[in-house]
Parts: structure tokens; sequence; C-alpha cells
């Protein structure tokens, strides 16, 4: 009989500290279980947090949210519920940015204090204009040309390695992929007089079923290409001399992106599908990161790092936001066919850490269509996103266009909102958006444009325009 006990004892031990839910977990709460009032701002201080259509745990479970989320009080339940060692009111809150509304434990809400407006602390501005200036009627822009290809999809980057981004278009033959680039010059870089577009090179990839690709350049590597398909993730090394792709490595991943480790390594991000769906059959992953050096052509990779709680990741990409030669990771999140949030990590010391939970509006709390990282002049990063325009995103009809964000003390801080499907004189709805940075060997300025690349399918053809941002 003992023995049955003690057996019962320990599986309960087992359950409640490693298959409960990290939010269900007793451990003391961070808010000291201060009441909060209706009306009173307040912040998640857990992770993955169970938002309720009602105050109980039997009530169904409306999406979940991170540390850092912040929300507006409106209602507080009548009595105090006890969960395992913690005690407090559940409380109706409305989600900061979205139009959702549920119940949280009040375990993991801490009230946040309101600054006075003359205490405020004022941050300078971020600044980002268009060249010639941006006007709310219409949106300067050149035509770069038209092209006659079919392709599967399209990229940019900068595989040839001389500093000017190339629009890249991936067609697909039965037994390979073929990426052909294009740029456009300018004056000081090679005399390019009427700065048409260009095309620059053929490359063939055996491989074929590519869903997506992203190109990373990096100083003393040749230039690196991830590609996805239904089955797989791989890393390629590009070798300009004979001009093709070598594979470096195969990663069992639906997502990933590779970024700076420290001053001599690199990292390369994958996102392995968590094997339980949340009850509203959201799709979680573990994020995994392995630092990295390429030598003699082939990859050597140290033990990866782990991120411990699961994410709902939509997209994921790298930028080093701070300047200290380290890439922090933002990533897309988002319960079942939502999106708009974002969460900001940084790889330190071995470990990676939540900086930052923040987001924008989405019309239907959808997805962002695309989302960038970009170093543009002095080094300065910004984050770009094609999305509709945050302060109208629940309207019927909302604009689309680029929220551009910069960073101040490693978060990311939202600048402005770049409308440009109503600022250009026509709609296209094959329409696709990239940016292009382009360095000036003359100056070694670096330069930012937008790549307007719109599809006519009955001729099959693409007509291209430019549109320049000045940081």
């Amino acid at each position: 009989m003992e023995i049955r006990t003690t057996l019962l004892l320990r599986i309960m031990i087992f359950i409640l500290i490693v298959i409960l839910p990290p939010t269900l977990q007793p451990r003391a709460a961070e808010n000291k279980n201060v009441p909060l009032s209706p009306g009173d701002t307040a912040e998640v201080t857990g992770d993955y947090v169970r938002v309720r259509t009602g105050p109980t745990l039997q009530h169904r479970i409306l999406t979940k949210v991170n540390r850092g989320t912040k929300v507006t009080v409106i209602e507080k339940s009548k009595e105090k519920m006890k969960i395992e060692s913690m005690e407090a009111y559940w409380y109706k809150v409305k989600l900061e940015g979205k139009e959702i509304t549920g119940w949280i434990y009040g375990a993991f809400l801490k009230k946040l204090e309101k600054i006075p407006t003359d205490k405020a602390k004022k941050t300078p501005g971020i600044k980002l204009t268009l060249i010639p200036p941006l006007t709310r009627e219409k949106i300067p822009y050149r035509n770069m040309g038209k092209i006659k290809i079919t392709a599967r999809n399209i990229t940019t980057g900068d595989l040839n390695n001389n500093g000017i981004g190339e629009i890249i278009f991936l067609k697909e033959t039965k037994r390979e992929t073929i990426f052909t680039g294009f740029e456009a010059g300018d004056d000081a870089n090679d005399g390019n007089k009427n700065n048409k577009i260009k095309e620059v090179y053929n490359i063939s990839l055996r491989l074929n079923g590519i869903e997506s690709t992203s190109i990373y350049n990096f100083n003393n590597v040749p230039p690196l290409i991830t590609v996805k398909n239904k089955v797989s993730s791989f890393i390629f090394l590009y070798n300009h001399e004979n001009n093709n792709f070598k594979l470096l490595k195969r990663i069992n991943s639906e997502k990933i992106a590779i970024g700076k480790y420290d001053e001599e390594k690199l990292y390369y991000l994958s996102a392995n599908r968590n094997r339980r769906r949340d009850n509203d059959g959201t799709i979680t992953y573990f994020l995994s990161l392995t630092p990295f050096l390429i030598k003699n052509g082939r990859i050597i990779t140290d033990r990866p790092i782990k991120y411990p709680s699961p994410l709902p990741i939509k997209k994921i990409i790298t930028i080093d936001v701070d300047n200290d030669k380290t890439s922090e990771i933002i990533a897309e999140i988002g319960g079942r066919n939502l999106g708009g949030g974002l969460v900001l990590l940084k790889v330190k010391n071995g470990g990676i850490t939540r900086i930052q939970n923040t987001g924008f509006p989405t019309y239907n709390d959808g997805e962002f269509l695309s989302m960038w990282g970009v170093t543009v002049k002095h080094n300065k990063p910004y984050l770009f996103i094609y999305s509709e325009e945050p302060e109208n995103a629940y309207t019927a009809n909302p604009f689309m266009g680029i929220i551009v964000s910069g960073f101040e003390e490693c978060k990311i801080k939202y600048s402005t909102f770049l409308p440009i499907n109503r600022m250009l004189e026509d709609i296209n709805n094959y329409r696709t958006i990239i940016p292009v940075t382009q360095t000036l060997h003359s100056t070694g300025e670096k330069k930012i444009f937008f790549y307007i690349i719109d599809f006519s399918p009955e001729i099959k053809e693409y007509t291209i325009k430019r549109i320049e941002l000045q940081s």
C-alpha cells in the first residue's frame, strides 16, 4: 500500500512540474496580488498566459499572450479563485492594439502606474523620409522598366556581392530552379545613366518546389542562401567563381533564418513544430539557435541553444538592433489564423531572452504580408512591415503600405506608415514589394529603395517602380 501511495505521489509531482502548462505551474505571483480596478492599465507578467471567455479554467481559450503585453481592465470577478499556490481575482481585459476582450487570471497581471504628461520621457524621433518628399496625394517613384519572365516567386539580396542589391526572380524547370538577378546601377557606381534595371546573372539550383528563400551577406563570408521547400530547409553557399550553389546544411525545420552570433561566428535559427496543438488549434514552435563557422567551404556547428517556451511563430527574421555585433531575433506571432504580434528576443551569454512584446493592428487580426530587417546609413537598423495602416486596420477598407519602425534602447519604436497603394496611380492584385539596399562606391553611403513589382498575367510581364528612402 505504501509503495502504491509513493508511486502515485511521484506521478502527481511529475505532472505538476513537467506536464502542467507553464502559466498554471505554482510560482510566486510577480504583482503580489495588488487588486486592479476598471480603467487600470496592466501588463502581463507571465509567458503564454491564457485569455478566456469567462473567469474560470473551464471557459474556452480565446488566445494566449506573453510577458509585456499591455491590457486595459474592464471588470473584476466577484470573488478570488485559488489555483494551486496562487489566489487572485479574474479580470476582464481588452488587449492593447487588438479587438480582443477576455478574462485573465490576476496572478499574471501587474498594474502600470500612469506617468504624468509633464514627466513623461521624451524620445528623439526616428526619421525616415522619401526622396522627393512624401505628399498625402501621391508617392514619388521612378519607372525602372518592364521584364518578361515567368517566376515562381521573387526575392532580393546581393548575390554577386557588389554592394548593389538585386531583384531575383525564381523560375522553376523540371529539374532545377533558375535564379535570375536584375539590378539598377547609379551614376556613381557604373555610369548606368538611364538607371533602368538590367539582367546581371542566371544561376541554377538543383532543387524544386521552393516556397521561400532569403540571402544573407556577412563580412569575410560568401553570400549565404536559405531555401525552404515543402520537405525541408537548406543553407547554401554561393560560389561566385563557379557561379553555383554549394549545399552546407539540410535542416528539418519549417522556418529558418541566419544571424550574427559574435565577431567570428554566425548562427542559424530553426523552428520545430510542437506536437501538442493548443485548444484553439494554434500551432506553436520550439526555437533553436545553432552557432557555426564556415571553414574550407564546410559548416562547423556548436551545441544548439534552445528557447525554453514554444511560440506561435508566423515569420522570423534577424537584425542587429543595438550594434553589439550580435543579431537579435524578431518573430511575428499569433493564434490560429491570426498574426500581428511581435516578439523581440536577444541572444546573450549563451541564451535567448525575451526583451519586448509588441505588435500592430491588422485587418481581421491577420498576418503581415511581409517583414524585413534592414540596416542603412551609420548602421542604423529599421524594421519594415508590409501590412495595413495601423490606425485604420479595423476599418472596412484599410490602406496597404509599409509600416516603418526604428529601434530605441533595443526596443521596436513605431515611426511612420507609407500608404503606398493609395499613393500610386494604380492598384495591382499581383503586387510584390521588396526593399533593396545599395552602397555607393564613391562615398560608401548606403541607400534604401522599395521596388514595387506589378505582374500582368495576360502578357506575363512585370512592371517595376522604385521609391527611395533616406534616413
